[in-house]
């Protein structure tokens, strides 16, 4: 089904044709339909199906750009899920003037506040950094109409739930909650009938196919890996995958061995910081690395496309895991390749995958030393190019937006409605044409839509601001 048929506001539908967003999943048609009723809702999906829009769609829809304090609240167990969400909430909403922070670990408390202190109308967040802004009171619930718990399943294997209750007590009664889970499990059942009222399941089924994802397992020793990743590197020609490890030192290891191939490659787990877990899944995105070797941090909430193929170096711990990250690739329709390395000691777990989502396990021998030689000396040539760096989806959103700094701020006490004022006195300068404005401590922030930046900054060069004078200039484009 296309958007367009969904009733959708013009904002936001024109923002996801921008970005390429052309036809609804049945996740997003059902979800869409469902909350315009204000219901609440708990929606079983696999990765991979579009949940994230689902939600986010008409949560921006429901905005209205005057709201002050946060109008949904959205909790999500990773952290860079939660980086995933805010960015994809900022570009459905972006033509419509919404913020959406995220609030998470790994990042400084002072610089979350502050921008908790703007108007904000969509707050992501981790359960722990959310619960600490609630009790520095940062963060305002007062008026949160809709909460959304997402990878639910997730959560309460992480321990997450009795967190996400005290959240809850601090919201009012009368909102609407959606839960998104991979799975429901009995437990999960119990507290869906604790937090909300009478809600419509919906049970997203075959929405995406394991079979779009060619699954493939290779006998081995421990000692053997290592060998083994690089040999099939060469020989299936991998250009774009990420290779999931256990544990931290696991992929610090393999990064240092790899890096020694002259391959271009990143790394990402819990013990970096969060500046530089950011960075990388970043760079993974703009085709600046052809492998990120990760753990389980990156097995939700990293949404690439064109990523060719997952290698389990470690077989998973846990059977979810193993279709989360393998759902990484093969998304919505394209074709995706999961190579999986097993030892004596992951029988077990391979086992319970086999028995749980119905995989055909297909052995393949590795390849020998003659196909390895041929196919390396073909890979180095691949090597000597450099990545040809992707843009990000959003410059499309943002190539007709400017965004000025004005040296003028709550110091001087500057409001909003100041600048708004001052805006207007030129002329061309419509409602439509102003964007999220961020009045600071000694400086604000303006957008300005619809390509007329340069306009307002000739303007602005015999303009007071309440009376006083001001420097500025373009942060960007």
């Amino acid at each position: 089904m296309n958007f367009k048929d969904l009733n959708i506001d013009k904002d936001v539908l024109k923002a996801l044709d921008i970005i390429n967003y052309k036809r609804a999943t049945k996740v997003q048609e059902q979800v869409i339909k469902e909350l315009k009723n204000d219901r609440d809702l708990i929606v079983k999906s696999k990765t991979g199906s579009g949940k994230t829009a689902a939600f986010l769609i008409p949560i921006c829809e429901k905005m209205k750009i005057e709201s002050k304090n946060p109008k949904a609240l959205i909790i999500t167990p990773t952290r860079e899920l939660c980086i995933q969400i805010q960015k994809e909430a900022n570009m459905i909403g972006r033509l419509k003037r919404l913020k959406t922070t995220a609030l998470l670990g790994g990042r400084p408390l002072n610089i979350q506040i502050n921008e908790l202190k703007q108007r904000v109308h969509i707050v992501c967040a981790t359960p722990g950094r959310a619960l600490e802004h609630i009790r520095l009171n940062t963060l305002n619930l007062e008026e949160v109409e809709y909460l959304i718990i997402d990878e639910a399943d997730e959560m309460l294997s992480l321990g997450f739930m009795d967190q996400v209750k005290d959240i809850i007590s601090k919201l009012k009664k009368q909102r609407r909650t959606m839960l998104f889970s991979a799975t429901i499990e009995k437990e999960l059942e119990e507290i869906c009938k604790e937090i909300m009222i009478d809600p419509i399941r919906i049970d997203i089924k075959d929405e995406v196919k394991k079979n779009n994802i060619e699954e493939i397992f290779y006998k081995m020793k421990e000692e053997e890996k290592i060998k083994a990743l690089k040999n099939l590197i060469y020989t299936k020609k991998i250009k774009k995958a990420i290779i999931f490890c256990n544990r931290r030192d696991k992929v610090d290891e393999i990064l240092k061995k790899l890096t020694r191939e002259e391959l271009h490659i990143l790394g990402l787990h819990g013990g970096m910081s969060q500046d530089l877990r950011t960075n990388n899944i970043l760079d993974f995105k703009k085709n600046l690395a052809h492998f990120l070797i990760a753990t389980d941090v990156a097995s939700r909430g990293i949404h690439v496309d064109d990523i060719t193929h997952v290698i389990n170096y470690d077989f998973p711990e846990d059977k979810e895991n193993y279709v989360h990250r393998i759902g990484r690739t093969g998304r919505y329709k394209s074709k995706g390749h999961a190579l999986s390395f097993i030892t004596e000691d992951d029988m077990q777990m391979l086992n319970e995958v086999k028995e749980n989502y119905n995989t055909k396990v297909k052995y393949e021998n590795l390849p020998d030393k003659d196909r390895v030689k041929r196919a390396k000396k073909e890979f180095e040539r691949y090597l000597k190019t450099k990545p040809k760096m992707k843009r990000d989806i959003s410059h499309k959103l943002n190539k007709d937006i400017m965004k000025i700094r004005i040296n003028c701020g709550k110091n001087k006490k500057i409001r909003n409605i100041d600048i708004v004022g001052m805006l207007f006195n030129i002329k061309e300068i419509k409602k439509e044409d102003i964007g999220i404005i961020e009045v600071q401590t000694t400086c604000s922030y303006v957008e300005i839509f619809n390509n007329k930046g340069d306009l307002v900054l000739k303007n602005l060069k015999n303009m007071k601001l309440k009376g006083k004078s001001f420097t500025f200039k373009k942060i960007s484009k």
